[in-house]
């Protein structure tokens, strides 16, 4: 039986006020930067910085020690170094903080006596009762109580996913490409060493998180694998869990040993074990920004059969392949869904299932075709390959001085890209209301330079996919994630 950590969460992500020891005002310097992001994130509580070397910090009253702020302190973030860290856990015990985060590294990740002071600090705060994140943390943010205590400048607009990762490098790379395709972030952790609060505490907490929805983990090490397992079973009948797991070779093993501390295991365990409890595995780091997309703009598909839709034949031939290898069905088209596409397209369409429109240039026609294909009781899920393209590709041509070489005069190059623009936005909008309508996902995919779509897609909170094989395997693991609840739901 899991023993739940001794952590109040809610004042981890939620305090009313901060101390934070071993502010600085050398700007190269963990003490400046990250309180710097602290004050730049809009923290509505009370923030009492600590040194006693200066009466004032970034416009705050500065305190020589935490025993001389007349308040009660929720969080501490420490920055001091290493061999002073355990002192400081001392004062922060005597205070009656709630939790602390402490940035230092120089503990376990590098050698036996780093290991030791890690478990000092880790019985003293245990014994407290006292939270504490990391050592050796990049630190947390929670997006909607404007929380940024991260040594990274990444500000993520609220959002539902979240993030546990024991990189915390690694964790902001993948929090900010959730930004730049539109997502928005809920929480994120650094766990680090995690000395006290494991990956598999913050994953339970996310589960009753209701701001959270999607938890992404990136995994170095588990240190009680089988706590973590029943942890995933219980929350992700509700929401999908996604893994990468690092360290698969014997490089990456001895590498991850040298930065959080911990053994890594073998990779092959890890996937046999995941894959029976549904936690869903991204295989490379594209692959985890694919899936947090589809897993936060579409809905889970019911089966495994596809239906396609594509400007042109060859993008379909590859689909249907891929399709094909991930073990995704493509059903033959019946005669009611057939009748309706020849209403639709030239004599020459391709008269099967993926259904090429053969270059019919019209976002209405393609419109069209995709909801034809995603009513249609035999398909689970839809992909449309190259809708909007024309669009896309004609303003880049006016982007790159096509107007001059044509005489078009200025105010009517503008209309134009406006006119473009309309369309790009309504075909958005449409497919929005398509997946809302049959509840089934439409999976876009948009190839070569799509600058102007990927900006049009974040302000519906949907996405694209630049290759249809990436789009497919997306659409495999929902499927899977699917199946896998109802396993359990009909045990």
């Amino acid at each position: 039986m899991y023993e739940t950590c001794n952590v109040d969460f809610e004042k981890l992500f939620n305090p009313e006020n901060i101390a934070f020891i071993g502010a600085s005002n050398n700007p190269w310097k963990w003490g400046f930067i990250i309180l710097a992001n602290i004050i730049r994130g809009d923290f509505q509580g009370k923030i009492y910085p600590i040194n006693p070397n200066y009466k004032e910090l970034h416009g705050l009253e500065c305190y020589p020690s935490l025993s001389a702020i007349n308040d009660n302190v929720d969080l501490a973030v420490i920055t001091v170094p290493a061999k002073k860290v355990s002192a400081v856990i001392d004062e922060c015990i005597e205070k009656g903080v709630n939790n602390t985060i402490v940035i230092t590294s120089d503990f376990s990740e590098t050698g036996e006596e780093g290991a030791r002071l890690e478990r000092e600090i880790s019985v003293k705060a245990r014994s407290a009762g006292m939270g504490l994140v990391g050592p050796n943390t990049m630190g947390i943010l929670n997006s909607y109580g404007n929380l940024n205590i991260l040594m990274s400048p990444v500000y993520s607009m609220k959002g539902h996913v979240s993030i546990v990762s024991q990189s915390g490098n690694v964790g902001t790379q993948i929090m900010s490409e959730c930004i730049n395709n539109g997502v928005g972030v809920s929480k994120f952790i650094s766990s680090g060493n995690e000395a006290n609060i494991k990956c598999e505490d913050y994953i339970r907490y996310l589960g009753s998180d209701e701001q959270t929805e999607v938890i992404v983990l990136y995994i170095e090490s588990l240190k009680d694998g089988k706590k973590f397992l029943d942890i995933c079973r219980e929350i992700n009948m509700s929401k999908p869990i996604i893994f990468f797991k690092s360290g698969k070779t014997r490089g990456g093993m001895a590498a991850a040993a040298s930065h959080t501390g911990a053994m890594a295991g073998s990779i092959d365990v890890y996937r046999s074990v995941f894959k029976q409890y549904g936690i869903i595995e991204a295989e490379t780091t594209d692959e985890i920004i694919d899936l947090v997309c589809g897993f936060v703009s579409f809905p889970v598909p019911e089966g495994n059969r596809v239906g396609i839709v594509t400007l042109g034949g060859g993008w379909g031939v590859i689909t249907a392949d891929e399709c094909e290898i991930q073990g995704l069905k493509l059903p033959e088209l019946s005669r009611e869904v057939y009748g309706k596409f020849d209403a639709i397209l030239p004599g020459y369409w391709s008269k099967q299932n993926p259904v090429d429109m053969v270059a019919v240039a019209s976002i209405d026609i393609h419109l069209k075709c995709l909801e034809a294909m995603v009513a249609w009781d035999e398909v689970d899920a839809v992909i449309g390959l190259a809708g909007g393209a024309v669009s896309n590709f004609l303003k880049i041509f006016l982007d790159d001085g096509l107007d001059r070489k044509i005489g078009l005069r200025q105010e009517e190059v503008a209309g134009f890209i406006d006119i473009l623009n309309k369309e790009a936005v309504s075909y958005k909008k449409s497919l929005g209301e398509l997946m809302r309508k049959y509840n089934k996902p439409i999976l876009h995919v948009e190839i070569g330079n799509s600058v102007s779509i990927s900006r049009n897609m974040k302000d519906f909170n949907y996405t694209f996919y630049r290759s249809p094989e990436r789009a497919v395997r997306v659409l495999k693991k929902m499927y899977l994630f699917k199946k896998m609840k109802d396993r359990i739901r009909n045990k």
